[in-house]
Order: structure tokens, then sequence, then C-alpha cells
């Protein structure tokens, strides 16, 4: 059985964010607008409360479209959570899956 680095354990873990009033504020403001859907919701932290925003009676379908939207918005890997550092040559953007999936997943030589 292979053990979690400690990358991966920390990704687990729920991390607030510190934010002032005001933006607390907007974030509640801003809560029924569905194009800021991935920007208001998560975890954070005001004052000495720890605030968690997330969408009630979301499906299995809309769970796992928010996890890759915000795996691949933080340049971890879509299926492991691994931090990636490769650039796509083509895109000049991260690539969204580690060297480890892209092989699986691809079949290809990974250079």
């Amino acid at each position: 059985m292979k053990q979690k680095t400690n990358e991966q354990k920390n990704i687990n873990k729920r991390q607030y964010k510190k934010i002032n009033r005001d933006n607390l504020v907007n974030i509640i403001s801003e809560l029924d607008i569905d194009t800021n859907i991935y920007d208001n919701t998560g975890n954070f932290s005001f004052k000495k409360y720890n605030i968690n925003i997330s969408l009630a009676n979301q499906s299995i379908k809309q769970r796992v479209l928010f996890l890759y939207h915000k795996r691949k918005h933080l340049g971890l890997c879509v299926y492991c959570g691994i931090k990636i550092t490769k650039i796509n040559k083509n895109t000049n953007k991260l690539y969204r899956m580690c060297e480890l999936h892209r092989k699986m997943f691809y079949n290809k030589k990974i250079d």
C-alpha cells in the first residue's frame, strides 16, 4: 500500500482564506450569481469564525465538476491533487495532469 506524501495529505485539509468585512459582504451578495460560483464558494476565516460556503443539494456530477475546476485553477493534478510544475509547450499553460497520469491516460512518451 502506497503512503501519501505530505503534499497529498495537505490537500484534504481545509484551508481557510482570511478575509475582511467588505470581502465577506461582497461574497454573500454575489452568492446568487451563477457566474462567480467558483470564486464565492470555499472556506473563509472572518475574525474568530470559520465559514464554509458551498452549494446545497449538489449532484455527483456537479461536485466532480467543481473539484475539477478548483484543482485546475490551483495548478494541481485533476486526478490525484499533486502540484504540477511542467508547462505545456503548445499552450504555455500548466498541464492539467501530473506525469504519471498523463502517461497512464495518453499512453505516450512524456518528455
